[in-house]
């Protein structure tokens, strides 16, 4: 299997990692809190990473079969991210606080 695009497969990896290193930092800081509430914070995080996964996925699947980026999956991976490190940096002081 070769790669069509490596610059594409580049940009998917980067803006994956980026989004689901937010998204996991964000439900360990609320699992974190929520000491009785282990539960619920395991249901908020499947929607929370199944987006940014799914984007990957085919993102990475277009780099190997279609030369070129994909631009669909880029801008979901790119608003993701964008979203969750605002939304993170905004609620870190919130969420952390004892």
């Amino acid at each position: 299997i070769g790669f069509r695009s490596v610059s594409g497969f580049l940009a998917v990896t980067a803006l994956a990692t980026v989004g689901l290193s937010a998204a996991i930092t964000l439900v360990a800081a609320l699992l974190a809190q929520a000491r009785a509430h282990g539960a619920l914070v395991s249901a908020l995080a499947f929607p929370l990473v199944f987006v940014p996964v799914m984007a990957a996925i085919t993102g990475t699947r277009h780099t190997l079969v279609e030369p070129g980026v994909p631009p669909t999956e880029l801008r979901i991976l790119a608003a993701y991210a964008g979203v969750l490190v605002a939304m993170g940096l905004v609620l870190a002081e919130h969420v952390l606080e004892d």
